[in-house]
């Protein structure tokens, strides 16, 4: 009996287990009917889109199709009829080629009137559009024709796309090219130009390459990058230098005309037009004249020059040796002359003035400025002659700190006379770390220098602060860890001429040149005057370190510089930069300041081949100025 029942509850378990497959395979077939007939229908809206919009919403989207690029679905859009007797991918080919070339965008429609009769409806229309030969804008009929199984559709021909256009009319788009600028010295001397043929010339060559850089072909990246503003596959652009830093102005605008020929060749509309516009021609505050004369003093050298009018702040010059020929880019550089240049172990690809360098004894004038303005230097006082070494006591262990002349009475003047590294070191203890580098800071360091070229930034540290006595002292004599720009030394000596103050060095020649304060107040009065005449004496006094720059009838008041570059204390075979930072103290007519370094003085002189160099360029330089 149990067994029975059982097989009885096991039958009916089974009855409705089949019932709910029976059920959930009726549910399946219903949803994929549901699913069949709805994409039937998207799909039948899709191809026959005129069968549930109105002609007014078909020419809308039509447009909107247009604007965007879609032109298969403009296909779609076209009456039965017209789709007989247009092969799609010729329709395709027509439109794109066509929309693209002029660079059809920001399409805006307005329906005039509709007229319908029977199964046509006439629609009067006006439409524009931005093109890359201006706007374009013109009134238009067109006619939709009702299919009853398709819909409304657009009978179209060639002059849906303009009222003149024919099928074997063209779609013309001319192109006048914009001459690119000139850039010009402050005298108006040619720096890069375009000759009679057409090719960029750059007529001081290596003598201001870095400094001009060049123009190339755009490339893809320039295009994507520069996307919109007006670049194309035959354009050119500033790679690097003054043509990429100016470029905007200096590339002007293409003019273009869009217009529809004849199949014979003859204008038969213009549709839009734009004239060229020349880019502007850039003046410069560089004297090529000096320009060159560093060039070809050092141009064999591993080295860098910046000059600067210290009174107004002008960029007289700016150099970087060895240097590469800017013309060369543009008239095709071989492979023997690209690989040359990369394998040249003076990288004369480098650009030398923007980057920073260890200072050595230049920094010396404005450590001692930093001393007297904080208060904490008294230029009179004898700090003490050490000799030839010194170390504070014997926590610095082995380490001491070294200079080359032995003298009595260790004030400043004598200090500055002889380029005493032991008493700058001691004039940086004396300020202790705050003082110095919160006064470095107001000098601009670690920070952007304003200047349309980017410097590197001068840094006193590669980390936060100071971290020890012993970097704090090799700081006060342009050792440590302290880095500087040419440029950022020649800003700060220019404080010695305007009462404390740094000028801001600029690059684009004013008419009325005025000076602009980059840092207000870094040094005092005191400090400015003291300074600047123990600087003369440098080079005035025989026994000075710059004694070999001094010149008959210009006066001139600087400070030399050697800095070691090694690994070690111990270190013998270390390299050395010689610097000299020297200026016209009391000229208002043609003043200059000059900074340069040279890499690898050791066993050439140190900073004595420096100053000679920089003395035989201010002989032709002032012998220029003043025949």
């Amino acid at each position: 009996y149990k067994c029975s029942i059982g097989m009885v509850l096991m039958s009916k378990r089974k009855e409705r287990k089949k019932q709910k497959e029976q059920r959930a395979e009726r549910i399946l077939w219903i949803f994929c009917i549901i699913c069949f007939l709805v994409s039937g229908l998207l799909i039948f809206y899709m191809i026959a889109p005129g069968r549930f919009r109105s002609p007014e919403a078909l020419l809308k989207k039509y447009v909107n199709y247009t604007e965007k690029g879609e032109y298969e679905r403009m296909y779609s859009v076209l009456s039965k009829s017209s789709k007989s007797r247009i092969d799609k991918k010729d329709f395709v080919s027509r439109n794109k080629d066509i929309y693209e070339s002029i660079k059809a965008e920001d399409m805006q429609l307005e329906v005039l009137d509709i007229q319908k009769k029977d199964q046509f409806v006439d629609i009067a229309y006006q439409i524009s559009f931005q093109s890359i030969g201006g706007k374009i804008a013109f009134e238009n009929q067109v006619t939709f024709v009702y299919d009853p199984v398709w819909g409304y559709g657009i009978s179209w021909n060639e002059n849906v796309i303009f009222p003149e256009l024919n099928g074997n009319d063209k779609v013309v788009v001319t192109e006048q090219e914009a001459v690119r600028g000139n850039i010009y010295d402050r005298k108006g001397n040619l720096l890069a130009g375009t000759d009679e043929m057409g090719t960029r010339v750059y007529p001081l060559g290596k003598a201001a390459s870095h400094l001009t850089g060049y123009i190339q072909n755009v490339t893809a990246e320039d295009l994507q990058k520069h996307q919109g503003e007006g670049y194309t596959e035959k354009s050119k652009i500033g790679r690097v230098g003054a043509e990429s830093l100016y470029e905007e102005k200096l590339r002007g605008k293409n003019g273009y005309t869009v217009s529809i020929y004849t199949f014979e060749g003859v204008c038969k509309k213009v549709l839009a037009s734009t004239g060229q516009k020349n880019g502007e021609d850039i003046y410069l505050t560089i004297d090529a004249d000096l320009q060159k004369y560093l060039f070809e003093q050092f141009q064999e050298d591993k080295s860098c020059s910046a000059a600067v009018n210290p009174l107004t702040g002008e960029v007289l010059a700016l150099v970087s040796t060895p240097s590469y020929d800017a013309n060369d880019f543009i008239q095709g550089m071989s492979d023997e002359t690209w690989n040359a240049l990369n394998t040249d172990g003076r990288n004369p690809l480098q650009n030398r003035f923007r980057a920073s360098w260890v200072p050595g004894s230049v920094i010396k004038p404005i450590i001692a400025s930093v001393g007297i303005t904080s208060g904490k230097l008294d230029p009179q006082a004898d700090l003490g002659s050490e000799g030839y070494s010194w170390k504070k006591d014997e926590s610095w262990g082995d380490y001491t700190v070294t200079t080359l002349t032995a003298y009595e009475n260790a004030c400043l003047e004598n200090a500055m006379i002889y380029s005493d590294n032991i008493y700058f070191a001691k004039a940086a203890l004396a300020m202790g770390e705050d003082i110095l580098t919160d006064s470095l800071d107001k000098l601009g360091f670690n920070e952007k220098m304003p200047f349309d070229i980017w410097m590197t930034e001068s840094q006193y540290s590669n980390s936060e602060g100071i971290h020890d006595e012993i970097q704090l002292a090799d700081t006060g004599y342009g050792q440590g860890e302290l880095l500087v720009n040419p440029l950022h030394v020649a800003s700060m000596y220019t404080a010695f001429l305007n009462q404390g103050n740094m000028i801001a060095p600029y690059l684009i020649l004013e008419e009325n040149p005025t000076p602009e304060i980059w840092k207000q107040g870094v040094f005092s009065q005191e400090a400015v005057d003291i300074v600047t005449d123990d600087m003369i004496k440098v080079i005035e006094s025989p026994g000075g370190t710059g004694a070999g720059i001094r010149m008959e009838h210009v006066r001139l008041a600087g400070k030399t510089g050697t800095a070691e570059i090694k690994d070690s204390k111990e270190d013998q075979t270390g390299t050395e930069l010689g610097w000299l930072a020297v200026f016209t103290p009391d000229r208002e007519e043609d003043p200059v300041c000059i900074v340069t370094m040279v890499e690898d003085v050791k066993d050439r002189g140190g900073s004595h081949y420096v100053s000679e160099g920089v003395h035989n360029v201010l002989g032709m330089y002032y012998q220029e100025i003043n025949p």
